[in-house]
């Protein structure tokens, strides 16, 4: 059994405008004292081919996911145009 061991990536997911959802949910933030996790990747959404559940969001276009409460995650994500870019880490065996 090897440890695992994380690769971090910048990624930027593009939608057809604010009505298309981004096709996520999140977990954590920073008032509940836990990183930015996915926990649902909807399929046919943006962020199939990118993102899988357990990818942890270290950014968020130029804010930092530590110091993102849940609340302004979700806000960023919804306040975003047709493009959002964020920064994932996901652990490998």
């Amino acid at each position: 059994m090897g440890s695992k061991k994380p690769s971090t990536w910048s990624v930027t997911l593009k939608r057809d405008g604010k009505s298309q959802p981004w096709g996520i949910r999140l977990a954590g933030g920073a008032d509940l004292n836990t990183p930015l996790i996915i926990t649902k990747v909807y399929a046919r959404s943006p962020s199939e081919s990118s993102l899988r559940v357990g990818d942890i969001i270290r950014k968020i276009e130029v804010y930092d996911a530590r110091d993102l409460r849940h609340l302004d995650a979700q806000n960023l994500f919804g306040n975003a145009d047709q493009s959002i870019t964020l920064v994932i880490q996901r652990y490998y065996e």
